[in-house]
């Protein structure tokens, strides 16, 4: 049921993030770039619920997968926004 929940939730913030109005031009890459990888999350979130790996080992991966996105949405960000990089 975590998993599932978990799932769920990182397909939710994907939704999200693709209705956001406040998207700022010249930017689509980054927020597609977010968008990908929590897909990619979710889906590898679901394939870990179907393993045999034990409680501590799937926790332990679920905690990677969740974040994941976002340090890779922090990456695009510090690197494509000059405010932040002077």
């Amino acid at each position: 049921m975590l998993v599932g929940a978990l799932a769920v939730a990182v397909l939710t913030v994907a939704a999200l993030s693709r209705t956001l109005e406040v998207r700022r031009a010249g930017q689509h890459r980054a927020y597609r770039t977010a968008e990908l990888a929590l897909l990619a999350s979710a889906a590898s979130i679901l394939l870990v619920g179907v393993t045999d790996w034990g409680a501590k080992a799937t926790l332990a991966s679920l905690v990677v997968l969740l974040l994941a996105p976002v340090r890779l949405g922090l990456r695009v960000w510090l690197r494509q926004d000059p405010a932040v990089a002077h």
